[in-house]
């Protein structure tokens, strides 16, 4: 009777757990195809959240009135630099910024020290690793030079879910050897190279049926593999420091909006600088 309840448990956390990741894999796909301002809306829903989810990890005694502020900071934020590439004139977002600085420095003046250092780091952490995911949907403007089409932003999603899903699975089937068992007990090599070779393959699909060159997608799919495995074990050190096992239980069966973007945070500044610098986008 007890395995038969077990196994009906499993089954139940299984199902909500995929019934959860369809919907949300669903939205990211729809909003990125429809229009960059329903994509840039989404965004912003989720940079907020998990603002709110991060500041709750190290502020967790916060007073509600701090914690709304802290979002509408990071809103405002959101909103004055994506409009860098939208755009408006530069020279009045910088304003607005130099405001929004100001109202964090005054946030930290009425609280602690480690208000302000939080605020701090999920604005850049987190809020403008969304803004500049906007700028692979948009036309090139202002004299920068990107990709503005919803195959190539949509190439990077789903790279990383397959990166993440195939290490998982890999690594629960033949996981043997720890990469880093005190930070993350459960990520093996082979869950890391199995999640790798996958990666790889549906990269150069995607080349092929997107027309575009395939040592592009080669170089996407390394940056997917290898950043988005450190962006992941980044999230887990600030979870361990919090003593927590997800950044909230917003989507059921998956943690919070910061256990799903965990690797795209650090993947997005990457392939925008490269792409900045380099051009190899």
């Amino acid at each position: 009777m007890k395995q038969v309840l077990n196994s009906t448990k499993k089954n139940n956390v299984f199902f909500v757990r995929s019934l959860t990741g369809l919907l949300f894999v669903s939205l990211i796909i729809a909003a990125v195809i429809i229009h960059p301002y329903a994509y840039a809306a989404l965004a912003l829903l989720f940079s907020g959240i998990a603002v709110w989810e991060l500041a709750r990890m190290f502020l967790s005694q916060e007073k509600i009135l701090f914690q709304a502020l802290r979002i509408f900071i990071s809103t405002a934020f959101f909103i004055v630099l994506s409009t860098i590439f939208l755009p408006i004139k530069i020279p009045y977002a910088a304003v607005l910024l130099l405001i929004l600085l100001a109202l964090i420095f005054a946030l930290g003046f009425f609280t602690k020290r480690k208000n302000t250092l939080t605020s701090f780091f999920a604005l850049f952490y987190v809020v403008v690793p969304f803004v500049l995911s906007i700028s692979f949907l948009l036309e090139s403007k202002q004299n920068i030079d990107l990709l503005h089409s919803s195959e190539f932003l949509l190439s990077i999603f789903v790279l990383i879910w397959i990166s993440d899903s195939f290490a998982y699975i890999f690594g629960s089937l033949f996981g043997k050897h720890k990469i880093y068992p005190a930070i993350s007990p459960k990520k093996s090599w082979e869950g890391f190279f199995g999640g790798a070779i996958l990666t790889f393959v549906v990269a150069v699909l995607f080349a092929y049926f997107f027309s575009r060159s395939i040592s592009t997608y080669i170089v996407l799919s390394f940056i997917v593999v290898i950043f988005g495995t450190i962006g992941d074990f980044l999230e887990s050190i600030l979870k361990r420091k919090c003593n927590i096992k997800d950044s909230s239980s917003i989507l059921p069966g998956h943690g919070g909006i910061l256990d799903r973007f965990d690797s795209f945070l650090l993947i997005i500044p990457i392939l925008f600088c490269l792409n900045l610098i380099f051009n190899l986008f």
